[in-house]
């Protein structure tokens, strides 16, 4: 854990800012010091709100197939991140497995939820 936290720069970002969108190329993760924001689809649809403790832009690091984000990411309060860069999660996988097990296990069940909301819109749009 204290090679991630060496690893870690952190980032302030204003109220209402994009931290990432979607479509773009996946340089790095989060991780939410202080602060709330929201995660939506492409198409804007909400996906999930998180706070303090949580961490995002893991999905495009870990799915060398598809490096683009998929959603985007805005903050609803001033925000202090955490930011590890795509090389040091690289390096940091390649050292400590478990620590990438434990990220993969999370896009799993990431990507499980984002399936059943975008099917419950198609369902409410029908």
């Amino acid at each position: 854990m204290q090679t991630v936290i060496k690893k870690l720069k952190l980032q302030i970002v204003p109220r209402n800012e994009f931290v990432i969108r979607a479509g773009t190329l996946a340089e790095e993760m989060y991780f939410i010091v202080k602060g709330c924001c929201r995660v939506q689809s492409a198409e804007g649809i909400e996906l999930a709100v998180l706070k303090k403790g949580h961490n995002f832009g893991e999905m495009g690091l870990l799915d060398m197939q598809n490096p683009l984000r998929q959603a985007s990411v805005v903050t609803i309060t001033k925000c202090s991140l955490a930011v590890l860069t795509k090389d040091d999660f690289e390096l940091i996988c390649k050292n400590y497995p478990i620590f990438e097990s434990k990220i993969a296990e999370l896009v799993k069940k990431r990507k499980l939820a984002n399936q059943q909301k975008d099917k419950d819109v198609k369902i409410i749009n029908m």
